[in-house]
């Protein structure tokens, strides 16, 4: 490539790729689990934890609800709408999601589970920074 890239919206690019692919991720993952049946899902998800020190009363209720937050979570990241608050509550999620991976004593997916939560931080840092590509700009909320 020749030229000069200084002008080129690097941190922007980086905030959309990061933030869409979150959001494809969530997106698609809450929506298969709705199709699926989100009852279907949250009784799985209570008899994974049934060997385990988690109570029935904190393992339900985020059962049936997460196939809906993910679903919320997914779109609003897609189109860029409420970016940072909703990369927020994504980070959470997942930290929420890997310490139940551990306590299942899941260390892989554990990993994997951590590593999405460092994409979340730099998909958060670059909408921090430049996030033109998003429905808050639209919205004159960026």
């Amino acid at each position: 490539m020749t030229g000069n890239n200084d002008n080129f919206p690097f941190e922007a690019v980086s905030a959309l790729l990061l933030r869409v692919s979150l959001g494809v991720l969530f997106f698609f993952a809450g929506l298969n689990k709705v199709i699926g049946g989100p009852v279907d899902f949250a009784q799985g998800m209570i008899g994974n934890f049934e060997d385990t020190y988690l109570p029935v009363i904190l393992v339900a209720p985020f059962a049936y609800v997460l196939p809906f937050v993910e679903v919320v979570l997914g779109a609003a990241l897609i189109v860029g709408l409420f970016t940072k608050p909703m990369l927020a509550v994504t980070g959470i999620l997942l930290i929420m999601l890997s310490l139940g991976t551990n306590i299942m004593g899941n260390p892989p997916t554990t990993a994997n589970n951590v590593n999405y939560v460092l994409v979340t931080v730099a998909a958060l840092y670059f909408a921090c920074r430049d996030n033109r590509w998003s429905a808050d700009r639209w919205l004159g909320k960026a």
